[in-house]
């Protein structure tokens, strides 16, 4: 089970790390995921969508990290980085759309 999210992200972690860290953590982020949907998988399906599409790849690898031995600091900056790279484009096409007059 994966999501665009994940895989994005993936690819953020190759950008990130060196090729046998990303070769290790993109496996365990991959079963990470598929743990952390079926332990959640009682959730309303209204919060489906957003959790396994944003929170938990988010989430994965940040756990992931964790176990490859990285620092708790460490792990969540390289978290953050990589997802908020991924936001950076989307935002710009929102900002961008924001200068047109009446649509703020």
């Amino acid at each position: 089970m994966e999501t665009r999210r994940l895989k994005q992200i993936q690819k953020e972690m190759q950008r990130l790390l060196k090729e046998n860290e990303y070769l290790k953590i993109n496996q365990m982020m991959e079963k990470e995921f598929v743990e952390l949907v079926n332990e959640q998988r009682d959730l309303p399906k209204a919060f489906i969508h957003h959790t396994q599409n944003n929170i938990f790849p988010v989430i994965v690898t940040y756990r992931s990290l964790m176990k490859l031995g990285y620092s708790q600091d460490k792990a969540l900056a390289l978290s953050e980085e990589a997802f908020l790279d991924l936001m950076n484009l989307p935002m710009k096409i929102i900002q961008n759309f924001m200068k047109i007059p009446g649509l703020y």
